[in-house]
C-alpha cells in the first residue's frame, strides 16, 4: 500500500546565515509487517527522512500538483516533534 509524504532536506551553504530545508513530495511502500520501504533506486550521498502526509491522497496529490482550483493550502508545517507535515490553510 502507497503512504504518501515529504522527503526531508536540510539544506547548507558556506555560510551559517544560509541555511533552509526542502521537502519534496515522495512515496513509499507499506509492507504487510508494517514497515516502509522506499522503491526509488537512489544514488544520493546519504539517506534522507521520510516524513508521512496526513492528508488523504486527494487532498496531498491537490497540494502537490497546486492546481488554481485548489486554495485551501497556503503552506506546510512541520511538528518536529512526532515528525508529521500538515497542510495549513
Amino acid at each position: 500500500m502507497p503512504v504518501r509524504g515529504w522527503l526531508f532536506f536540510s539544506l547548507s551553504y558556506p555560510s551559517p546565515l544560509v541555511n533552509f530545508v526542502l521537502f519534496n513530495a515522495h512515496s513509499v511502500i507499506r509492507q504487510a509487517d508494517g514497515t516502509l520501504f522506499d522503491i526509488t533506486p537512489s544514488r544520493a550521498s546519504q539517506p534522507y527522512p521520510f516524513i508521512r502526509a496526513e492528508e488523504n491522497d486527494e487532498d496531498f496529490l491537490r497540494f502537490v500538483l497546486a492546481t488554481d482550483k485548489y486554495e485551501g493550502a497556503k503552506k506546510l508545517q512541520f511538528h518536529w516533534q512526532t515528525g508529521v507535515v500538515k497542510v495549513v490553510s
